[in-house]
């Protein structure tokens, strides 16, 4: 028995094996270690992979919503490119969820992309008993690109108020409105009084707007690329001289033909009552309804003007009940369009060529073409009727425009052939097209042309004075196109109400600044 006392004592105090019994220990441990280390480096490689994946996807799906934003093939386009980007994972994918979100304010703006991948590995799925699953998100948000082509443009490149809504005012210009003055005031609305509904307001400098006319408007300041859609364009001339006649008295009547085309648009919806309905697709529906008339020499009192006009919709419940209720409204436009017009024998009458002074005294009646104002004024005084189709009016030598309370006006511009037979080059025809008062880039402009008084004033066309300030306080709109002004500065002061710049449906010439659709990804 001692002896075996005495081994276990020596066998006790011995250190000879220790390094073998931790070998043994943490073998183990170190086995587990690697082979962790080896299944999470896999699981790197997976997220990493399908995180790439998922990123180009939603780049990709965001594009094509930006290029078609009613369109549905944002989800195929994602699809396809997170289907490019795999080789780790192809066979372990969910394959992706692709869905339109709601991204800082804004509604369905944005494209998420989410996936994960499915698999077994060696040693985890030992410890686990089960398959490891990663997962990736993106988040790629897209702005289409906004072409601003505005109806109502100030063109000075400095001037503080350039465009400025002056006390109260009532311009409805749903087709925008612009300055390109780089002026921390370059629009500028004064005064709470008022209703300015303009659609979008972009400039190269700042908006002042105390009272908020401008609160419920896409707005753009500090654009670097406004400018002038018209710069470079130079004006046809037609030297002829001329001067302007007007018999005494302007009783009598007025012949011309009459087209008038009545055109009635259905359109379906459903709910309870008028305040509350969804517009839906109806089987059942009613396809527009068009008539046409024409009177040949029909006589008029006054000067007949080209008109359109579109009547309230009119709601009638046709099917359903309750919240299901199935209704059809009816909208009519009704368009009139005058023809071979011609002149009572006492009006005065015109022909294109170049004019020292324009003073409008009787109604007058012009003949297509080029009429050139040579530093006088085209003026059209009060109670008096100036008509013609197919005309330019090109100022000249500081000439300005005095457009009179009270008269009646009924413009349009020249037709692409006309311009050619005007010597207009081919290469200019496109920009030059709806161009109807232009004052020539040479001259020194005037700071005294207006439009004022509540005149009949119908211009359809473009009013173009580029070195010139214009002050509107009257109600001069547009019919078959629409009524573009793009002046040195421009003001509209008084009780202006301006409200019929552009018909339903048309859209202004002259791009001044042209966005590119943007994608980012933001999560």
């Amino acid at each position: 028995m001692g002896k075996i006392r005495n081994f276990m004592r020596r066998l006790h105090r011995s250190k000879s094996g220790n390094a073998t019994l931790l070998l043994a220990l943490g073998t183990p441990m170190l086995i587990g270690g690697t082979g962790l280390a080896v299944d999470t480096a896999q699981w790197y490689l997976w997220k990493r992979e399908l995180q790439f994946a998922v990123d180009q996807a939603a780049i990709a799906a965001a594009w094509a919503k930006s290029e078609a934003p009613a369109g549905t093939t944002y989800v195929s386009r994602g699809t396809q490119e997170y289907e490019n980007n795999l080789t780790l994972v192809a066979d372990l994918d969910s394959g992706p969820t692709i869905t339109l979100e709601d991204y800082d304010g804004g509604t369905d703006n944005s494209v998420q992309v989410v996936a994960s991948a499915t698999g077994t590995l060696p040693f985890s799925s030992f410890l686990t008993q089960d398959s490891a699953t990663v997962s990736a998100r993106a988040v790629a948000i897209f702005e289409p690109g906004q072409v601003f082509n505005p109806c109502i443009l100030a063109l000075d490149p400095t001037a503080a108020q350039a465009l400025f809504f002056n006390g109260t005012v009532n311009v409805t210009a749903t087709c925008g409105v612009g300055a390109i003055s780089n002026s921390n005031s370059a629009v500028t609305k004064v005064g709470e009084s008022g209703n300015i509904d303009v659609g979008f307001v972009i400039t190269g400098g700042e908006i002042v707007d105390e009272h908020g006319h401008f609160d419920e408007e896409t707005t753009v300041e500090n654009s670097r690329d406004v400018s002038d859609p018209y710069e470079g364009l130079t004006p046809p001339d037609n030297p002829t001289p001329r001067t302007l006649n007007c018999a005494n008295g302007h009783d009598g009547v007025y012949t011309a033909d009459e087209s008038v085309l009545i055109e009635t648009i259905y359109a379906y919806f459903q709910g309870r009552n008028r305040n509350q309905l969804t517009s839906i697709s109806w089987p059942d529906g009613r396809s527009s309804d068009t008539s046409s008339s024409f009177t040949d020499d029909k006589e008029f009192g006054s000067l007949p003007v080209n008109s359109i006009i579109v009547d309230d919709p009119v709601f009638t419940e046709i099917a359903g009940g309750g919240n299901n209720k199935i209704w059809e409204s009816a909208t009519t436009t009704t368009t009139k369009t005058y023809t071979d017009l011609e002149a009572p024998s006492t009006s005065g009458a015109a022909l294109p060529g170049t004019y020292s002074d324009f003073s409008v005294s009787c109604d007058t009646v012009l003949s297509s073409g080029v009429y050139v104002i040579d530093g006088g004024t085209f003026q059209v005084n009060a109670n008096t009727a100036l008509s013609g189709a197919g005309v330019m009016f090109v100022l000249k030598n500081g000439a300005n425009i005095q457009i009179a309370g009270s008269a009646n006006i009924a413009l349009s511009a020249m037709n692409e052939a006309q311009l050619l037979a005007a010597g207009v080059s081919s290469s200019d025809v496109d920009r030059m097209l709806g161009m109807l008062i232009f004052e020539d880039p040479d001259s020194p402009g005037s700071d005294q042309s207006q439009i004022t008084g509540s005149s009949s004033a119908v211009f359809d066309g473009i009013i173009y004075l580029p070195n010139s300030d214009l002050r509107i306080a009257g109600t001069p709109k547009g019919n078959s196109q629409c009524l573009v002004i793009a002046t040195k500065t421009l003001q509209f002061a008084g009780t202006t109400d301006v409200s019929s710049l552009c018909p339903t449906g048309a859209i202004p010439k002259g791009v001044v600044s042209e966005t590119k659709n943007r994608v980012l990804l933001v999560g």
